[in-house]
């Protein structure tokens, strides 16, 4: 059995971290430390499905 990471162009990791970062800073000048920790997570969250996508191939199958 063989298994492969997913290849995550950097590209989108740029895009995903402005759209996330945006709202992290503006809840820290604002004080809204609300806001600041419901993006840091969802960033975290999109993170680690990116990091934990992984293919697997045995023999003529393909597993996600």
């Amino acid at each position: 059995m063989k298994v492969y990471r997913s290849k995550i162009d950097w590209w989108l990791i740029i895009i995903i971290f402005i759209v996330f970062c945006y709202p992290m800073i503006e809840g820290i000048l604002s004080k809204d430390y609300v806001m600041f920790s419901v993006s840091f997570g969802v960033l975290s969250l999109v993170f680690l499905m990116f990091k934990s996508i992984k293919y697997k191939i045995d023999g003529e199958n393909l597993q996600i």
